[in-house]
């Protein structure tokens, strides 16, 4: 089972996290660690449930995270990365570019 560290729950929080540390707060690496430790629990959770599926075992422990709400989950974690990763690039050429000044 998918519990403790890989609880849904803890990936909500970390997406909250990033958002925070890479949105007002400018701290665009722990943000993007924040989002793709949020990615890995979610298709951890993922791959749990469509292996539970497969072998008919689905007892409720997801609750209303079906694979299509977990998979909403992980697109928008993704776009998150990106977004980030754009930020880093544009922090790191404008600070090269600063530099050759």
């Amino acid at each position: 089972r998918v519990g403790g560290d890989f609880h849904m729950e803890i990936a909500h929080t970390l997406m909250g996290m990033g958002a925070l540390l890479g949105g007002p707060l400018k701290d665009f690496t722990k943000g993007l660690n924040c989002f793709k430790e949020a990615l890995f629990i979610y298709r951890t959770n993922l791959d749990e449930l469509i292996g539970d599926s497969i072998g008919g075992n689905q007892d409720g422990f997801f609750g209303d995270e079906d694979a299509e709400e977990i998979d909403k989950h992980i697109q928008n974690a993704l776009r998150n990365i990106s977004l980030i990763e754009a930020a880093l690039l544009k922090n790191r050429d404008g600070a090269s570019n600063r530099r050759r000044r």
